[in-house]
């Protein structure tokens, strides 16, 4: 998936970050929301760069993700001046700055990244699990999980495990999932 990723055009990516980003303002769960946790695009990811502007600018609280000691949390920012880069060349929360972490609130939205994803919301990250622990820790019932794609990152169906924490919704270029979480 990465591979292909890398093969689409700048304009292509562009066009289809662009049709993401108006499918997802256009939800009724991410107007209604307070908090975003949203991670950082890195490399041929969609682009949440805009969306983390877009979402400053509404005056949404914007959390991202820092990896430490094989855990995730999420930190407030109020713009990028509040990131830094990490040793894997990731930006993420500049934590000397003294950032609030992020506290369950009736009103939460995740963005989700991934490698793969099927109709059903189950998913392929990256391999570290760090997304599924924390949605198992702090209860993912508490946050609405819509993860963004590209049209050729969804499969036919992606085996799962018991700690697998599965999107409510998937938002591709084209598409979007309401995935039905009853159905294995």
């Amino acid at each position: 998936m990465k591979e292909i990723r890398k093969q689409l055009s700048y304009e292509e990516k562009r066009r289809q970050d662009s049709s993401i980003r108006e499918k997802l303002y256009l939800r009724e769960e991410y107007q209604d929301c307070e908090s975003v946790l949203i991670f950082i695009s890195f490399q041929s990811e969609v682009d949440t760069k805009q969306m983390i502007i877009d979402m400053l600018k509404e005056g949404k609280k914007v959390y991202v993700p820092k990896v430490t000691d094989k855990r995730i949390e999420f930190y407030r920012i109020y713009g990028f001046d509040f990131l830094t880069e990490s040793r894997f060349g990731i930006l993420e929360p500049d934590i000397t700055r003294d950032l609030s972490s992020y506290q369950i609130t009736e009103k939460s939205l995740m963005i989700l990244p991934g490698l793969a994803f099927d109709p059903l919301g189950n998913r392929i990250g990256y391999g570290a699990g760090y997304y599924d622990r924390y949605l198992n820790e702090k209860k993912s019932d508490h946050f609405i999980k819509i993860a963004i794609a590209y049209d050729f990152q969804i499969v036919e169906k992606i085996e799962v495990m018991d700690h697998d924490v599965r999107a409510d919704i998937i938002l591709t270029p084209t598409r979007v999932y309401q995935c039905n979480h009853t159905t294995n």
